[in-house]
């Protein structure tokens, strides 16, 4: 049996790029390979391995993107990965400027490396940030499923330790030739980074609003899982449907609720032919799903960004307050992951 809610989300900052095509942001030519260094040939080779050729993979791809060539977000001014989870570290501390002095964990989720090989982006964030009294890591390789690792991190560690007294969740991606941005007929991954500020439930003031953390839930596919298959785009939508479902009935029955209870779900930005199947197989009515106006997979920062944006309205939504919210998350390696949230609209 799980204990009270521990922890709060309470303020969020997002560093979300512009909008750019997407059919030309695979640089992996010919041409281009002798311009590269050694770390990008080591990973053309990688995917040589793995026995993806970029042209075919695109073009045999093409058909279930049509109209999507616009919906990536793409980090094209030069900032790093790391300098965009700065970003949104900063968007935060301008709205919490006593968050140094109480921030006692910060944790950095991403799946994309930065473009610096030697720095760790946490210890950045404690560095630039003036974040000196947290305890920094860093969650990596699980995409969309990423930040519940790091939520039950947190919370674990908050939990034996009130001394660290809140914990600062970063997730952040930046994708770099030669990693594909177009994953299979799921995903179009995108650049952005999003700091969320987890607190005690019991030290939020009535104030604030927030989304109380219920329950979480992590799992692993028990079968391997090839995210860049070409052999049946349509029969993998379907099997990853079905992997979230079961992950999301799961955390519902042992917290004895079903789908009906919920007032709203946040999915993620994955195509919406499979965020359509996943709301389908939990019986979830239109009125109950989270609007995605672009099919863009923020990854690791994919379920931050949902709940920075639903934080953002609860001042204008009373009639959430005390409501169950549910968000889900995939990770393309195969896993997956999902949360419940208890809605808290701030008094007058």
């Amino acid at each position: 049996m799980r204990t009270e809610p521990l922890l709060s989300l309470t303020a969020a900052s997002v560093a979300l790029p512009d909008r750019h095509r997407a059919w030309h942001d695979w640089p992996l030519q010919d041409a281009l390979q002798p311009q590269m260094g050694d770390y990008e040939r080591a990973h053309l080779g990688l995917m040589a391995d793995y026995g993806i050729a970029p042209a075919r993979y695109s073009e045999a791809l093409r058909p279930f993107w049509q109209g999507e060539s616009d919906a990536v977000f793409v980090e094209a001014t030069g900032q790093t990965q790391s300098e965009l989870a700065v970003a949104a570290v900063q968007g935060l501390l301008s709205k919490q400027p006593d968050l140094p002095a109480r921030c006692g964990l910060a944790i950095y989720s991403h799946t994309a490396i930065d473009e610096d090989l030697v720095l760790s982006t946490p210890c950045r964030l404690i560095s630039e940030c003036g974040l000196t009294k947290a305890h920094a890591l860093a969650i990596a390789q699980c995409q969309g499923a990423s930040f519940y690792q790091a939520l039950a991190v947190a919370e674990a560690s908050l939990r034996a330790d009130p001394a660290l007294q809140a914990g600062l969740l970063v997730a952040g991606e930046k994708w770099l030739p030669p990693f594909p941005r177009l994953v299979g007929a799921t995903a179009l991954q995108s650049d952005a980074a999003v700091a969320l500020l987890m607190q005690p439930s019991t030290a939020v003031p009535d104030s604030l609003s927030a989304l109380v953390l219920l329950d979480h839930e992590f799992r692993q596919f028990e079968q391997a899982y090839d995210p860049y298959s070409l052999l049946d785009p349509l029969a993998d939508r379907s099997r990853l449907a079905a992997e979230i479902v079961g992950t999301v009935e799961s955390l519902l029955q042992r917290r004895q609720l079903r789908a009906g209870d919920l007032a709203l779900c946040l999915p993620q930005g994955l195509r919406a032919e499979l965020r359509a199947e996943v709301a389908q197989g939990l019986g979830l009515s239109a009125a109950q799903q989270w609007p995605i106006d672009a099919n863009a997979y923020l990854g690791a920062a994919d379920t931050p960004y949902r709940l920075a944006k639903l934080l953002a309205t609860l001042p204008q939504r009373p009639e959430l307050d005390g409501r169950l919210v549910l968000s889900w998350g995939l990770g393309l390696g195969g896993c997956t992951a999902a949360a419940l949230w208890q809605v808290r609209v701030a008094g007058e």
